[in-house]
């Protein structure tokens, strides 16, 4: 309705609106068109306030997309450009945006600091809308920043708590629920799953319909087996199939429905906990964010799709495994097999790979280095379930000779945009796991 309006102060407050709705969705493609948008018709017609704002959130979807010191810089210009207009309302918020964006480049005390600075106005001025997200972002990145230590866990979870008192207080129950799953995950990490399924119900039975929301697309925190661990809730079978059924013809391979059975059963069977079908989601995800940035982009998701299809606890020949499984269902109907099965060769990470389209395949699969902490603390744990023949001692070692090893390499990642998007968070999880105490 605004655009079709000549009053411009009301389209330009539209946008910033349209703007902030996706941020609160984490839909980033959508906030820099919508915040893009108001930039142009602000500098147009002189509308500073709404200049800075959308030069915030376009920082924001930088940071998100990997640039995230050019993101920082755009923000802390945006903030600059606020304050100049005398402006001071949403101003926590906007420096919730940078606390994110620091998080998201590793630097967990500067977004800590950020937030804290942000509370202390809210607290000053009575603006509380936030409040609640801003809690619950100095926990999490609390926990990013400080690996297994029981002193930050606790502060972390007396954020959680908070987070979800203020929300509760203030009806906000998207919010009440994002707080009580950040609660429960951290309840089950210290293995206390009771504990993590008593912060849930009260929020979940208001909110059907946030289960299913990309900003609640993780493994739930309650106990789980492998196969249910798969999917999340956003991604059903039915979708999930579908995706991998489409591919496959457009690549030329047939039988598709009794090639995703047989594919599903291998990542549902009984030991897996992180190479799953999840593990596989989480890659996709990846890829469809990289995608119009790669060559043969259906050729890297058919490797990922397939280069753990084969997993035994560890055997050395699981990558080659699985790349024979890939060629025998290919049945010489795919142009691209051999160069498909080297890219699930490549996943063993032995070193570079010759083909560019490898190095987005193996780089996608180290991803999940690059995850926030609570996120990487969780797959080191579903890792370690995979191996019950090792005791604690034997697997330490073998998992610090791995980390050590990637950690020495020049770089994580091969290609450009996954170093810059994962590579300072990746190497920060490997360096606080190493410096874990040594099991006695």
């Amino acid at each position: 309705m605004a655009r079709q309006r000549p009053d411009a102060f009301s389209l330009a407050l539209c946008l910033i609106f349209a703007a902030e709705v996706h941020l609160c969705r984490r839909e980033p493609q959508q906030v820099r068109e919508f915040a893009e948008a108001a930039i142009a018709i602000s500098g147009e017609q002189g509308f500073p306030i709404y200049l800075a704002w959308g030069t915030l959130l376009q920082g924001w979807t930088l940071a998100e997309s990997g640039s995230h010191q050019a993101g920082i810089a755009r923000l802390r210009q945006g903030l600059e450009a606020y304050a100049a207009t005398g402006a001071s309302l949403a101003r926590p918020s906007l420096l919730g945006l940078l606390a994110d964006a620091h998080g998201m480049a590793g630097e967990f005390g500067a977004g800590v600091e950020l937030l804290d600075e942000a509370m202390s106005i809210a607290e000053r001025t009575g603006e509380r809308l936030d409040t609640s997200s801003l809690l619950r972002m100095k926990g999490e990145q609390i926990l990013a920043g400080s690996g297994d230590n029981g002193l930050a866990r606790e502060e972390a979870e007396a954020c959680f708590h908070k987070a979800v008192a203020v929300a509760r207080q203030q009806g906000a129950r998207s919010l009440e629920l994002r707080a009580a799953l950040s609660l429960a995950r951290l309840c089950r990490s210290k293995g206390k799953p009771e504990a993590a399924r008593r912060c849930l119900p009260a929020s979940m039975a208001h909110s059907e319909k946030a289960l299913t929301h990309p900003t609640c697309n993780r493994p739930g925190p309650c106990s789980m087996k492998p196969a249910e661990q798969a999917l999340t809730p956003s991604m059903t079978m039915d979708r999930i199939q579908a995706r991998f059924e489409s591919l496959w013809l457009r690549c030329g391979g047939q039988r598709p429905q009794d090639t995703f059975a047989e594919l599903s059963a291998y990542y549902g069977g009984p030991g897996r906990y992180y190479h799953t079908l999840y593990h596989v989601r989480r890659c996709l995800r990846d890829l469809d964010w990289a995608r119009t940035r790669m060559p043969d982009a259906d050729a890297v998701e058919l490797a990922l799709w397939c280069h753990d299809i084969i997993y035994v606890p560890g055997a050395p020949d699981n990558e080659a495994r699985s790349a024979d499984w890939f060629l025998r269902h290919a049945d010489g109907r795919m142009a691209e097999a051999d160069r498909i099965a080297a890219m699930i060769l490549d996943t063993t990470h032995m070193g570079v790979p010759a083909d560019p389209a490898g190095r987005y395949t193996v780089d996608i699969d180290l991803a999940t280095l690059g995850s926030p902490g609570a996120r990487f603390r969780r797959n080191a744990r579903l890792l370690r379930a995979e191996r019950p023949d090792m005791d604690d001692a034997t697997y330490d070692a073998a998992e610090r000779k791995y980390l050590g090893k990637l950690l020495a390499r020049p770089r994580l990642y091969h290609t450009d945009l996954f170093h810059d998007r994962y590579e300072a968070v990746a190497r920060h999880n490997l360096a606080l796991r190493l410096a874990q105490p040594v099991p006695g």
